[in-house]
């Protein structure tokens, strides 16, 4: 303990701890203060362990808008508890996931777009555009595997996947970078297979020069657009889910041949 107190940007950790907490109980008083003017009574002991009490900093993240959001929610329930609400991204508006108060408060469970390690600013793009035509899609950041090995459940309870689209059936997207899985060929068709056993239908985004590993899998060149890429991502779903075909803003809808010629090309 004494080790790691040494290597804190702080000279005098004790003092600094006890300003902290000073800090901490104005903050709270202040947002108690402005919460009994608005007309909530929250001097009652169950809200002393609110979230509204003990983290105002994520009131903000809290997504007051959802349907399935109650208002009251953050200056009642605890932070321990275990229900599931939505959140909203500060830093990305359009981002919105969904997890526990104990999640977002003990654990620290962020925005998984934002926070998911690999998510390079290209796949994000990629990620906005597809979401433009198709405005359910989210990134939930797990979804259950089909069969795990008993003494490795620990290990591998869920799999990380990029983009889902909810619907009969679900759609589950994985963004492939040329660089980033130029060596996992074998680990993205063992995911994409154990995705489909649970019912997910399974596009993955494939950059120039990986190959296709099913005949749903989506080739690009990695100078095409974001909003292209989206396009032809948007139209294999239409074709593959029978959803209804949204044009773009020229009213025609991407061939995919055509907007994969950049790199020579072709599509499985």
């Amino acid at each position: 303990m004494a080790e790691g107190r040494d290597e804190l940007p702080v000279e005098d950790y004790v003092n600094w701890w006890q300003g902290q907490q000073v800090r901490l109980g104005e903050s709270r008083k202040h947002w108690l203060d402005l919460l009994a003017e608005a007309g909530w009574n929250l001097r009652g002991e169950v809200h002393y362990r609110s979230l509204a009490y003990l983290r105002p900093d994520l009131l903000d993240e809290y997504d007051f808008e959802h349907e399935e959001n109650p208002t009251e929610l953050p200056y009642t329930e605890t932070t321990k508890s275990p229900r599931s609400v939505w959140w909203r991204c500060l830093r990305e508006d359009e981002h919105r996931w969904r997890t526990s108060f104990y999640n977002r408060h003990v654990i620290g469970t962020k925005c998984p777009r934002c926070g998911k390690k690999g998510v390079s600013r290209r796949e994000q793009a990629v990620f906005k555009a597809l979401q433009r035509l198709l405005p359910e899609l989210m990134s939930p950041g797990s979804v259950p595997r089909a069969s795990v090995p008993r003494d490795q459940r620990r290990r591998h309870r869920a799999w990380r996947v990029d983009m889902l689209l909810p619907g009969a059936p679900t759609v589950v997207v994985e963004y492939d970078g040329a660089y980033w899985h130029r060596d996992a060929q074998a680990k993205d068709a063992e995911k994409s297979r154990d995705l489909e056993a649970t019912g997910h239908l399974v596009i993955r985004i494939r950059e120039h020069p990986l190959p296709a590993i099913t005949p749903n899998d989506v080739l690009f060149a990695a100078d095409l657009p974001a909003d292209d890429v989206a396009s032809l991502v948007h139209q294999r779903i239409v074709v593959l889910t029978d959803r209804d075909r949204r044009e773009d803003g020229s009213g025609m809808v991407w061939e995919q041949a055509e907007l994969f010629a950049p790199c020579g090309g072709e599509n499985l």
